[in-house]
């Protein structure tokens, strides 16, 4: 199993099969009201599993992502949540197109993805900076190392 460990937290997120490790056991869940999660880690542990390691983007989007308001920092794209689900699916359906989750890092209302990404040889890191509110993902900046400061997969910015 791959573990990835919570900064700050000395928790450790179990994202993957495939390591002989042993698995950390879990922290008790926080209390959950209406699909809202109050724990920042207990909110990124569910995104970071059904969008990064089982790739459905559209779960991960329903139960983790604000449903209007959401706003990603890349003005030249357009579109809003739809889009941006549409596009990420697409993405991450592609089949040489891989994403492993190196670490991540939760301060307060804020988390940070460090990723792996790429298709056939291109392979280059990327980290997601997300801003949770109120149990949800409320905002998006996306950087990786080719020196674009979003990167292809990024969300599309929320039209209200």
């Amino acid at each position: 199993m791959t573990r990835v460990r919570l900064l700050g937290t000395g928790q450790h997120l179990a994202l993957s099969s495939g390591s002989n490790r042993a698995p950390v056991a879990p922290p008790v869940a926080p209390p959950v009201r209406s699909g809202l999660v109050d724990d920042p880690r207990q909110l990124m542990e569910r995104f970071i599993d059904l969008f990064y390691r089982r790739r459905q983007v559209r779960a991960a989007f329903e139960s983790c992502v604000v449903r209007t308001g959401f706003r990603d920092h890349d003005p030249s794209r357009p579109g809003g949540r739809q889009a941006a689900i549409e596009m990420l699916a697409r993405k991450l359906a592609e089949p040489d197109f891989f994403v492993e989750v190196e670490r991540v890092f939760l301060d307060g209302d804020r988390a940070v993805v460090h990723t792996w990404v790429g298709s056939g040889t291109d392979r280059h890191q990327r980290l997601d900076l997300f801003r949770i509110d109120a149990g949800r993902i409320v905002e998006h900046w996306g950087f990786d190392e080719t020196g674009r400061s979003v990167c292809a997969h990024s969300l599309p910015t929320e039209t209200a």
